[in-house]
């Protein structure tokens, strides 16, 4: 049964309101079937938004449907069925009212690990790039240096006369909890982005690193390849860099 915190954090997560790592959790563990339903979710409050928006004359049955509303409980099981109650503008405020009592209440989840995550400043990573890295942009000593550090995926060598002139830049690991994860730098098109592989047997990449940007936009890629955990975050679209690793 899905707790009252878990709705509280997948409302959080229909909102917008969630950190980057705690998006990349939550959508680790969706099935195409969830990603349907939440985004069918998200439409309907967008639409809930735009009703609450809308001119009207105050009824004077507004309290009694407010409270209709919150004896229905909105959750993630039972939305659909209020639906159909939302027949009036001001039915769809009432709605308004408790979603944002939801917002109000809501706390940050805690992680259950508690093992703790290796910071990783995105910017400032990149503007002195040479002091962090361990193994230099050279495709052949990357492969060599995961081989040894039993992380052997295979990587295509990146196409620098390509349409998005991917190049990488380099390589440095972090070992947390008995956890290798290796961390590469990329540039596509002149923008950087950041790989972390692990093994698979890593539930959540986000569990150990803590990633710091000051980017309005941020695109993040998760996926698993040969047995192999990959995280991809940046500025720009992921695809092509994933492509390098299938």
């Amino acid at each position: 049964m899905t707790s009252h915190k878990d709705e509280l954090r997948i409302q959080a997560y229909l909102d917008n309101q969630l950190p980057v790592e705690e998006v990349i959790k939550i959508e680790e563990r969706l099935t195409v079937a969830d990603k349907v339903r939440l985004e069918n979710e998200r439409e309907f409050e967008a639409a809930l938004v735009a009703k609450f928006m809308e001119d009207a004359d105050c009824p004077e049955t507004l309290w009694d449907e407010t409270k209709l509303g919150l004896r229905s409980r909105i959750d993630l099981n039972s939305r659909r069925k209020f639906r159909k109650l939302l027949s009036s503008r001001w039915l769809a405020a009432a709605a308004i009212v408790v979603v944002a009592a939801a917002f109000l209440s809501f706390v940050s989840p805690e992680s259950n690990n508690d093992t703790p995550a290796v910071e990783i400043l995105f910017t400032q990573e990149f503007n002195d790039i040479r002091k962090f890295l361990e193994v230099p942009g050279d495709l052949k000593k990357v492969h060599q240096s995961l081989a040894a550090n039993e992380l052997p995926i295979a990587i295509k060598a990146p196409d620098v006369n390509g349409k998005h002139d991917i190049q990488l830049l380099g390589m440095r690991y972090h070992e947390t909890a008995g956890q290798k994860i290796a961390q590469l730098y990329f540039s596509c098109c002149g923008k950087p982005l950041m790989v972390f592989l692990s093994k698979d047997s890593v539930n959540s990449i986000a569990d150990y690193v803590h990633i710091v940007y000051d980017s309005e936009t941020m695109y993040s890629v998760n996926n698993v390849i040969d047995n192999y955990r990959v995280l991809i975050i940046g500025p720009h679209s992921p695809a092509d860099v994933l492509g390098l690793f299938s």
